[in-house]
């Protein structure tokens, strides 16, 4: 038997297993080949991403770099290619290529040699502005926009470079270019943003040994403006002070953009409970609200987080200078003196006295800067001063916040004014303590004449009996006086007043319808007898009394008829608390039986006799003799009886005066044509019994009986219009006048026409009318006292208007904005309010700030504007013959704007207020809640109270650059005071006052709410606003600072009629009520031919006043009525003429040597410009050293104060 090996039954196990381990060999191999493929492959994207990374932060650096050099200069404005709108009238921007690059264009006007587009002529309109006339254009003076490629600035391209102009730059997606701003920050493609790209290089080593410069990688960039968008993130720091009308808790929310309100912005939903908790950033409005994600998107360019201003002077270079510190310090309790600085040759430098000008240059050191000379500014003499700020801001020390109370405080006296005319002068020497209109520095506080007239009835009695018997024909007076407080305060009239109506005094009348029965009806005078030219005047004393806020008293007789008294004043007192009734009156008799004025007492016996043999029934005025019974003066003059409270013409004399005024053509050098009643129109000549007997009540005045002055209606009487042509009688009293005035007189420049009563001033004669009648104009009983309506009959629904807001305890002085209510001038053809105003003077031609056109040196008050040169020598005399070194006829609120707005800001606290700031910004905010402490070294309070240092401590948290385009951004700065609980809920109040004596008006349709309440606005106003002034934004940007904003243009087209947001006002919502009700019509004045007068005075142009330049309705400047100075009252304090705070988008990079893109990176920087200058001065440290030759100047210095990375889906 055969044996066996059992190894040979597994044969082949060996095999298997070593083909089994090598397979497993492989596969780890292969897994660590695949290993290090991925980490070589993660390495290099790693690499990639950072160098793409690197050159996002290359292109962020070079962004800065571009920002210091083009944008921190003061002197710098950040404009947005969207001004370039080839058609402004609409939202859309038409005609460029890339609207939201941001510009670079210099405030320095290099043209002149002062740096300024403004120089001054005094002799050719004043103030002039260099760009009028001239093709001056945005898009020509924009130096660089600030995207990846201009590196340098337009100047600097050189070769291959080329200037990429955002008008025409046409930038199609591809390897080149970028969207830097895409569908991770908007939805619509017109807000995308595109931008090229700049290739980065390095050297390279060839395998041949040679080293090339091959492209990287680049970077790209883009900066936008962060003080063009609305500032949503920023709380309220009052927001916890509940508005309070009693005591004035909280109004600083009222007086300041404390916040922005995001909810007026369109997509843009309320979804929080508590206004007073902001938003970090805009897109977390999408927390808020999932609604609000679209909206967020589309405001990409409307809304920020983070925004400040450096409150700099952007005209002049230099920070701007705390008036506060003025106003709230003081020299032995006299305003007091800041000192210039070692450097007055800058304008920053240059300190306040009491005694600078608030008009034309404010002294010698700023006049030399603008290369004028200063004792020919030719203001010299009438230019109200820096003390009369000052005694206005001190006036809060005396008020306190609701009811407060004031006793008359009249105007500084002009001992020894100049009068030419001896004992024959305009005056008749009765005016020998007259105001003075001079440079005006102490705060005068009056009552406002809106009427002063009289009506008058005629009556017999029987003289005798039997064939001896006679008549006596009595003349029964009605005075009628309306004296209005225009303040929030209520006016102690402690001492009564004494006025002095002068009118036609030499009226004849026809009785009976009988051309031969006649009489002259003479009343006042000096003397029993016809008294010539004095024959008009009389005079009434109004009683002590008090005088509530807004309201119009109206004085009459009162009592049982007492004899006029000519001699005694003091007997012809009126009163206020009795209805005018026809059974009380004044009455003069005609007694003489023997008169050398015989030949016009005319009846059927023929004696030179004022008695009559037959009574008459009925009478009409007719003149026998234009020129015999013509009017020798129309004026009224109102006196404060401080010596004796019975006086006399020889005591009248020595009283102060606060009101003169002539309503006359002449000035009381010839005699105006007087009136003559149409023919069948008749008064009743009442018959009485006795000399002991009166007219009864019920039997009031012929309507056409009625002669003196009034202010003008908002809406005249049908025969004034139809007489005089409307367009001359739509005047707006608180527009283009200052009813304050204290003197009142036809100047050069007002309109005329060819037939009496000639002369349209503010204030006017009546034709006759019924709409004069007694009853239509009976004043309404409120309160114990008898009331009127300032601006139309007593009736017309009106309790009070409230025009003027003094300084009080609680607000103080808060902004520039709030200085509107002062009084600037004793002129009425200034405007009622000025700083902050920029409606033109329709007397002043727009291209300057004087008048051009009647020449010589007396600048119009001569024979060629007054008509003759009596006539102008008494008009001359009215103003003390001031015109001939000076010009009077002037547009003021250019001229106090042009000083202000520019140079100026105010912290709004006193001392003691600034001293908590200091220590506590948090806690104790200043009422301007917008300033924020930026430097913390040491103690800043010293500064704080500085008028040069302030600005160097403080910026402007969400500051607004007035140079926006954007709709929604204004809306939203627009509606900072929308639901503070001042008003009603979703409405955004614009108060004139903050202590309004009415209502709410949240009606755009006319009520009588504008004139006792505030006006406020519904979202749908605020966007129709804030649209119309983007686009008077971009029709008049770059404004060289804030004053160039606020005022109109110095220019013949339409911007030169008013400033950018009163042309808007103008044409949106806010004010078409009143616009449709009281319209004033835009249209040229018909051609009036010769002036037809007595003396047949010549007078070559009767309508210089230019009808185009009024405001659009009579009602201007009504409480109701939003101006202008209403919204800066409000935002002026946040506004701004540059930008300073920055975003700035950056892209980079990195690609392999082909050119492909091997990784890409963004990255957003948020970058603020500072207070610190790069390069301080010697002065003070605080403003930029003027560069040398050759010196950049780099202005003030950048910081970056928010960095992230972007992903690309949020781009």
């Amino acid at each position: 038997m055969k044996a066996h090996n059992v190894r040979h039954a597994i044969k082949g196990f060996a095999l298997i297993a070593t083909i089994s381990v090598l397979l497993l060999l492989t596969m780890v191999a292969v897994a660590f080949l695949s290993l290090s493929a991925l980490t070589v492959k993660t390495s290099r994207f790693e690499w990639a991403q950072e160098e793409a990374r690197a050159n996002a932060r290359l292109g962020l650096m070079i962004a800065i770099g571009e920002l210091q050099r083009d944008l921190g200069p003061d002197q710098r404005i950040a404009v947005s290619a969207s001004l370039l709108d080839s058609n402004p009238d609409t939202l859309a921007i038409e005609g460029v290529s890339n609207e939201q690059w941001t510009g670079v264009v210099s405030s320095r006007f290099d043209q002149n040699q002062n740096g300024s587009p403004f120089t001054r002529d005094m002799d050719d309109g004043g103030l002039q502005d260099a760009r009028n006339g001239t093709n001056f254009r945005v898009r020509d003076q924009v130096t660089n926009y600030l995207v990846s490629g201009n590196e340098g600035g337009r100047d600097k391209m050189r070769g291959a470079r080329q200037y990429q102009d955002a008008l025409t730059e046409n930038l199609p997606l591809g390897k080149d270019v970028v969207e830097i701003v895409s569908r991770g920050s908007v939805r619509n493609p017109r807000d995308f943003v595109r931008v090229r790209k700049v290739v980065t290089e390095k050297p390279r080593l060839t395998p041949d040994g040679r080293t090339e410069i091959r492209p990287n990688g680049g970077y790209a960039w883009w900066v936008q403006s962060n003080n063009q968008k609305a500032h949503v993130g920023r709380p309220d720091t009052h927001r916890n002070s509940a508005i309070d009308h009693n005591n004035g808790t909280g109004m600083q929310r009222m007086l300041h953009p404390q916040d922005a309100e995001p909810f007026v912005i369109e997509g843009i939903a309320q979804g929080q409970e508590n206004r007073d908790t902001r938003v970090l950033t805009p897109k977390t409005f999408t927390i808020i609200s999932e609604s609000n994600r679209i909206g967020v998107l589309n405001n990409f360019h409307a809304m920020t987080s983070f925004s400040s201003s450096v409150i700099c002077n952007v005209r002049d270079g230099g920070l701007k200078k705390n008036l506060s510190a003025f106003l709230h310090n003081s020299d032995n309790g006299q305003a007091p003196e800041i000192r210039d600085l070692n450097d007055p040759s800058r304008p920053c430098y240059i300190g306040v006295s009491p005694n600078d000008f608030l008009i034309g240059p404010p002294n010698e050191r700023h006049a030399a800067i603008r290369d004028v000379d200063f004792n020919d500014t030719q203001l010299q003499d009438i230019a109200p001063t820096f003390e009369l700020l000052w005694n206005w801001a001190n006036l809060a020390n005396e008020f306190s916040f609701g009811y407060a109370s004031t006793g008359i405080r009249e105007q500084k006296i002009w001992r020894g004014a100049p009068s030419r005319n001896g004992g024959a002068n305009v005056y008749d020497q009765e005016n020998l303590r007259p105001a003075d209109p001079r440079n005006l520095s102490t705060i005068k506080i009056t009552p406002v004449i809106v009427e002063a007239c009289v009506y008058y009835n005629l009556a017999t009695y029987p003289r005798g009996s039997g064939s001896e018997q006679e008549h006596a024909l009595r003349l029964c007076l009605y005075p009628r006086i309306g004296l209005w407080n225009p303040y929030n305060v209520e006016m102690r009239l402690d001492k009564p007043m004494l006025l002095q109506l002068f009118l036609n005094g030499k009226k004849t009348v026809e009785f009976d319808g009988k051309v031969n029965f006649t009489r002259e009806i003479y009343y006042g005078g000096r003397r029993n007898t016809f008294d010539g030219q004095y024959g008009g005047q009389v005079y009434f004393k109004l009683p002590a009394v008090t005088i509530p806020p807004g309201e119009t008293f109206i004085f009459s007789m009162g009592g049982a008829p007492r004899e006029l008294n000519i001699n005694q004043f003091g007997a012809n007192i009126l009163q206020a608390r009795e209805a005018p009734s026809s059974d009380s009156y004044l009455f003069k008799d005609y007694l003489l039986a023997n008169t050398s004025r015989g030949q016009y007492a005319r009846d059927e016996d023929n004696k030179q006799s004022e008695l009559m043999p037959t009574p008459p029934t009925s009478y009409r005025e007719r003149p026998l003799s234009y020129k015999e019974h013509g009017a020798d003066n129309y004026m009224f003059m109102l006196k404060y009886l401080q010596n004796n409270p019975n006086p006399t013409i020889a005591s009248f004399r020595n009283e102060p005066a606060l009101v003169y005024a002539s309503v006359s053509l002449q000035a009381g050098g010839g005699d105006e044509f007087p009136l003559e009643w149409p023919t069948g129109t008749e008064g009743v000549v009442h018959q009485l019994t006795g000399p002991g007997d009166h007219v009864d009540a019920g039997n009031p005045p012929h309507p056409f009986s009625r002669d003196g002055f009034r202010v003008r209606w908002l809406d005249e009487t049908a025969s004034n219009k139809g007489v005089n042509n409307e367009l001359f009688l739509q005047e707006a009293p608180l527009g283009n006048w200052n009813l304050r005035a204290s003197y009142i007189c036809r100047n050069p420049y007002d309109n005329l026409t060819n037939r009496a009563p000639y002369f349209h001033g503010i204030y006017t004669r009546d034709n006759p009318s019924d709409e004069l009648s007694w009853d239509n104009l009976n004043p309404v009983l409120r309160n114990g006292f008898q009331t009127g309506f300032p601006f139309g009959k007593a009736n017309f629904g009106v309790d009070t208007v409230v025009a003027f807001e003094v300084p009080t305890r609680e607000v103080g002085i808060p902004s520039l904005g709030y200085l509107r209510h002062l009084q600037l001038s004793e002129y009425v053809w200034h405007p009622s309010y000025t700083i902050g105003t920029s409606v033109a003077d329709p007397k002043v031609p727009t291209t300057g700030t004087i008048p051009t056109e009647i020449p010589g040196n007396n600048r119009g008050w001569s024979s060629a504007g007054l008509g003759t040169g009596y006539w102008a020598q008494l008009f001359s005399d009215i103003v003390f013959y001031l015109p001939e070194k000076n010009h009077l006829i002037f547009d003021m609120s250019y001229e106090v704007n042009h000083n202000l707005w520019s140079d100026f800001f105010l912290t709004g606290g006193t001392q003691n207020q600034v001293a908590n700031f200091a220590q506590d910004p948090v806690r104790s905010p200043l009422n301007n809640g917008n300033l924020r402490l930026w430097d913390r070294n040491g103690d800043p309070t010293s500064d704080l109270n500085d008028m040069f240092r302030a600005a160097g401590r403080l910026m402007i948290d969400g500051g607004f650059d007035v140079h926006s385009t954007n709709k929604e951004a204004w809306k939203a700065l627009l509606a900072t005071t929308r639901d503070t609980g001042y008003g009603s809920p979703n409405r955004t109040p614009f108060p004139r006052t903050l202590f309004p004596q009415g209502q709410e008006n949240d009606k755009a349709e006319y009520s009588t709410k504008v004139f006792t309440g505030f006006r406020s606005l519904g979202d749908q106003e605020i966007d129709s606003l804030a649209e119309a002034i983007v686009r008077e934004v971009k029709v008049r940007a770059p404004f060289f600072g804030l004053s160039d904003f606020v005022n109109r243009r110095l220019t013949e087209d339409p911007t030169g009629r008013n400033g950018a947001i009163e042309a808007a006002l103008e044409q949106s919502l806010p004010n078409r009520g009143q616009n449709q009700q009281f319209p004033i019509t835009k249209q040229s004045l018909p051609n009036q031919g010769g002036l037809v007068a007595e003396g047949n005075p010549r007078q070559s142009d009767l309508t210089r006043s230019d009808q185009l330049l009024k405001p659009a309705s009579t009602g201007y400047g009504t409480p109701g009525y939003i101006t202008q100075g209403d919204i800066l009252q409000v935002i002026g304090s946040g506004l701004s003429a540059r930008s300073d705070t920055f975003t700035v988008r950056s892209y980079g990079e990195s690609r392999d040597i082909n050119g492909r893109v091997l990784a890409k990176a963004w990255c957003e920087a948020v970058v603020q410009r500072t207070p610190e200058p790069v390069r301080p001065d010697q002065v003070t440290g605080l403003n930029p050293r003027v560069p040398e030759d050759g010196e950049v100047n780099f202005g003030r210095r950048f910081q970056i104060v928010s960095f992230r990375w972007l992903h690309a889906d949020e781009v």
